[in-house]
């Protein structure tokens, strides 16, 4: 977890983002947000396709969860896998990671 918070830190340095986006607003995401504050402490918007949790807020935070097709609002998106990543990466043209892959840069760094 230090590894993916120092990521996050990172990437936030690096590419300076308004407007951070986070898809998916599920347990997975809550808990991942608990553990990497950087991320946590820099997200502006959340995205999640299940319309039961649009318009709720991410808990532990202020941050109300939108539609996907909100994205264009963002300016730097964070996915959790890759396969989601894959179906949003044509539409995008701003900066967007999963934490899969930061994952498995920390396994080869190892």
């Amino acid at each position: 977890m230090n590894f993916l918070n120092t990521q996050m830190q990172e990437l936030v340095q690096h590419h300076k983002p308004k407007q951070l986006g986070v898809y998916g607003a599920g347990g997975s995401t809550t808990l991942l947000l608990h553990h990497v504050p950087s991320l946590k402490n820099n997200m502006k918007l959340c995205f999640d396709r299940d319309t039961s949790k649009q318009g709720k807020y991410v808990p532990g935070t202020n941050v109300k969860v939108e539609p996907p097709e909100k994205l264009i609002e963002c300016d730097f998106v964070i996915f959790l896998t890759d396969e989601i990543k894959s179906l949003f990466s044509e539409q995008l043209s701003i900066p967007n990671y999963s934490i899969a892959e930061m994952l498995r840069k920390y396994s080869i760094s190892e």
